[in-house]
């Protein structure tokens, strides 16, 4: 389920300093047969000043058709546990894309 988020804690979202921690994502074509635009994705991580660790997806995207046509997002999500019959088991939640800033590259 996706929850709405406020203006301020988006903002608090958008602040929020973020360190990538696989810096050498590689480029894929999608789709992978007649692909129309290449993709790569980040994966980083940031914690409140409550010490909450949060994870966050962070994307680019090119077209192979248009050089101009170009675009950029980041997700943040945390892990939930779901209710089954299996114990232990987890499903990841998405939130909302937020501006990619204060990102911060690792190695």
């Amino acid at each position: 389920m996706i929850r709405p988020y406020s203006a301020a804690e988006l903002n608090d979202l958008v602040q929020l300093p973020k360190k990538v921690t696989d810096p050498r994502a590689r480029w894929s074509e999608k789709p992978t047969v007649h692909p129309v635009h290449r993709q790569r994705t980040f994966l980083a991580t940031g914690a409140t000043a409550e010490g909450v660790q949060l994870r966050f997806l962070i994307y680019q995207r090119q077209s192979l058709l248009d050089r101009l046509n170009y675009s950029c997002g980041i997700v943040t999500w945390q892990e939930v546990e779901r209710r089954s019959h299996s114990p232990g088991t987890t499903e990841q939640t998405t939130g909302t894309k937020i501006s990619a800033t204060n990102l911060t590259f690792i190695e």
